[in-house]
């Protein structure tokens, strides 16, 4: 189940982008800064969001806070970039 990090756990599309552009960085793969724009809200777009997970916390915590998840899924998409890319092109 994907269930988030509930509201200690949140983080924006920007602060995703300096995250991942912060990693990259650390992994010494230097790639050029991820590049993006901005344009009106689209009818189905997410203002905020986050996984009330209230319910769970008896049985399940978050382990990892948002730098540890992204570093983690950023080395498995390295480590596993050449499988990837069979089905991805």
């Amino acid at each position: 189940f994907n269930v988030g990090g509930g509201p200690d756990n949140t983080v924006s599309l920007l602060e995703s982008i300096e995250l991942i552009d912060k990693i990259d960085q650390e992994f010494g793969f230097n790639n050029p800064p991820l590049q993006f724009s901005f344009a009106d809200w689209r009818l189905a777009d997410h203002r905020v969001y986050y996984s009330n997970i209230k319910p769970l916390e008896k049985y399940w915590k978050p382990k990892n806070g948002i730098l540890a998840s992204f570093s983690k899924t950023y080395e498995w998409l390295y480590k596993n970039k050449d499988e990837i890319r069979k089905f991805y092109g």
